[in-house]
């Protein structure tokens, strides 16, 4: 397993698709990182309710940080043509700076340990 870790800003616009058989909720989309004076476009692809949240809180131009692993794919587009890609399959993101938000909306925050639960500032003791 090849793990990368990434830091740029969405540079696609953010579209949920389905699979066409399983009908499972993917997002495929780019993300603009600096390497010392250059600058990458990374692949990336999505699934399931990680998807879903990508497209619910981020737009082009936020600012997104992506563990993920690095898989190689091929899938058939609507032309019927099959696609090889690269990509890297998100397994950790984190919505560093959101253009999209104000400080006064909710963002969910998802406990590793209970998964799915979501707090507000006043569960968390500091």
């Amino acid at each position: 397993m090849n793990i990368t870790y990434n830091v740029g800003y969405i540079s696609t616009d953010l579209v949920l698709q389905y699979g066409k058989k399983s009908n499972t909720p993917f997002i495929r989309f780019q993300v603009t990182c600096k390497r010392g004076k250059s600058v990458q476009f990374v692949n990336f692809i999505a699934w399931r309710k990680q998807a879903e949240n990508i497209v619910k809180f981020c737009k082009k131009g936020d600012q997104i940080s992506i563990e993920g692993e690095t898989v190689k794919s091929q899938y058939e587009n609507d032309s019927n043509v099959f696609i090889t890609v690269q990509e890297i399959r998100t397994v950790i993101v984190t919505f560093i700076g959101l253009k999209s938000m104000t400080l006064e909306e909710d963002l969910p925050v998802t406990n590793t340990e209970t998964e799915g639960a979501f707090y507000s500032e006043e569960d968390i003791n500091f």
